[in-house]
């Protein structure tokens, strides 16, 4: 995944406008994911997690779809509740 290029979908460009997220953090969320889980909404989407040091440490939620030639994410947002998540057993 290293090499890929992150494409970002019209409604996640629109996420990271609005909520002025930027590019650095979601690619930070995808290469290097604290944890990641599949996204049971939207099937063969898998669900990054990484804390934003920036932003209080608050858990950045990046879906996303990884195929041969690119990272294409498809929404993202800072998920309350993936901090309790992320330190179950």
């Amino acid at each position: 995944m290293a090499d890929k290029p992150i494409v970002l979908s019209k409604h996640a460009q629109d996420m990271v406008d609005e909520r002025e997220i930027p590019r650095d953090w979601v690619e930070r969320a995808l290469r290097n994911p604290v944890f990641e889980e599949p996204d049971h909404r939207n099937p063969g989407a898998v669900r990054a997690y990484a804390p934003i040091a920036e932003f209080g440490n608050r858990m950045l939620r990046v879906v996303y779809y990884d195929d041969d030639s690119e990272i294409r994410v498809v929404t993202l947002f800072f998920d309350r509740r993936a901090t309790r998540r992320s330190r179950m057993p």
